[in-house]
């Protein structure tokens, strides 16, 4: 076999395990599933790029525990999943904001941030407010509105940095964003609401495209393709 295609064919084959899992209803082989998906991906960053970066291994390191702690069943291992994936998060957001830089600001712009942030703010309050009934404790709620905070935030400095960058690595971190924003909301709507085989290998394909571009967006250089100055 060609080397090259070794990743490939490993991507492939943790794929097909991890869908029979979805279908057979084997949660824990989902979850371990998820490792793979990162950890694959993870050595082919560190072929990639030369040096160690503190946020990047932060974002891994704590991304793998959180589905770690998901394979346990125990009280506090749902909260726990929830602080890793927490802090996973804020790791990637630091280092997308090291690239921002807050140049000519645009008032218009600012107003549509502003609008977008309420209108993010107020869907995540109605969807905290709908899983409350299913949520065995008010910390597990905590919780869950700390871990959703965080999705916002992500989202808001994805689209900040998009809108400030328009480079190659600003598109590989909102795409990421988006796929994380994605497949946790997914994730949620086939664990509260309603569980659908459908929903749930899409939210896979998903969450492998997370570790995909998280892989991207650490090797890629910034390079301005500025188009047009808008933050």
């Amino acid at each position: 076999m060609n080397i090259k295609l070794l990743p490939i064919s490993c991507i492939l084959l943790v794929v097909c395990v991890n869908f029979y899992a979805i279908v057979s209803d084997l949660f824990l082989l989902e979850n371990l599933t998820y490792i793979l998906y990162f950890l694959i991906f993870f050595f082919f960053l560190l072929k990639k790029r030369h040096g160690f970066n503190g946020l990047m291994l932060l974002f891994q390191v704590c991304n793998i525990l959180a589905y770690v702690a998901r394979l346990f069943s125990g009280k506090w291992f749902v909260e726990l999943s929830l602080v890793f994936f927490s802090i996973a998060y804020t790791a990637i957001i630091i280092e997308s904001s090291k690239h921002i830089k807050i140049k000519n600001a645009n008032y218009y712009m600012f107003g549509y941030l502003l609008i977008i942030l309420g209108i993010n703010a107020y869907f995540m309050w109605q969807h905290l407010f709908e899983i409350k009934v299913y949520l065995r404790t008010p910390l597990e709620y905590y919780f869950y509105s700390l871990f959703y905070l965080n999705l916002m935030i992500l989202g808001i400095t994805a689209f900040v940095y998009y809108l400030n960058s328009y480079s190659t690595k600003s598109m590989y971190f909102i795409s990421l964003a988006l796929c994380i924003i994605f497949s946790d909301v997914l994730k949620d709507m086939s664990l509260f609401y309603f569980k659908d085989i459908s929903v749930e290998i899409a939210q896979s394909v998903i969450r492998l495209g997370s570790a995909f571009f998280v892989m991207l967006f650490f090797i890629t250089k910034e390079k301005k393709l500025r188009l047009l100055n808008v933050v």
